[in-house]
């Protein structure tokens, strides 16, 4: 079972305070919510019923960290070069887990 901690976060992201905590619980939240849209599966266990239950592995757990880190250090609305990269890189990790229908 994949979980995620606000600690793991923090030391991901390198922050020694609390000062941000609620902030990246919210991006947490946000990161997972976009990868089960993409994946098209639910990653919480809490959400998996008998159905659709399976090992999340740790690459969507990169891609979670990797999505938060680009959020909380890019605030803004932004349309840079890096955006792109980081919305590739992400893709990358996440498409060998993405449920394809037709």
């Amino acid at each position: 079972m994949m979980q995620i901690t606000l600690q793991e976060v923090k030391n991901y992201l390198k922050v020694e305070n609390n000062d941000d905590d609620n902030l990246i619980n919210s991006l947490l939240t946000a990161a997972i919510q976009y990868c089960e849209v993409f994946l098209g599966r639910p990653i919480n266990e809490e959400k998996m019923t008998d159905e659709n239950r399976w090992e999340v592995p740790e690459t969507i757990k990169i891609a979670i960290l990797m999505l938060i880190a680009h959020w909380y250090e890019n605030r803004g609305v932004i349309g840079d070069k890096l955006t792109g990269e980081i919305a590739y890189s992400v893709s990358a990790l996440l498409w060998p887990y993405r449920l394809i229908t037709f």
